[in-house]
């Protein structure tokens, strides 16, 4: 595990602005998914935001839904 795995931790994932950023996103969050790792929040700004609302209304994201 990549930090403590309390049970009461919670992973939070920010996705910054800017198209170059918002294209490395994707292959982040894909990473993340590979590793099992789920965030419970997810915040983005700009390019971050379409990202992040993207994948997850596609389905990238599935098992991160409660």
């Amino acid at each position: 595990m990549l930090w403590g795995g309390g049970k009461n931790e919670k992973i939070g994932l920010a996705l910054g602005g800017g198209f170059v950023r918002g294209a490395a996103h994707v292959g982040a969050i894909k990473v993340l998914e590979e590793y099992g790792i789920r965030p419970q929040m997810i915040a983005g700004t700009s390019a971050g935001s379409m990202v992040g609302a993207s994948m997850l209304l596609a389905g990238v994201c599935q098992n991160w839904k409660n």
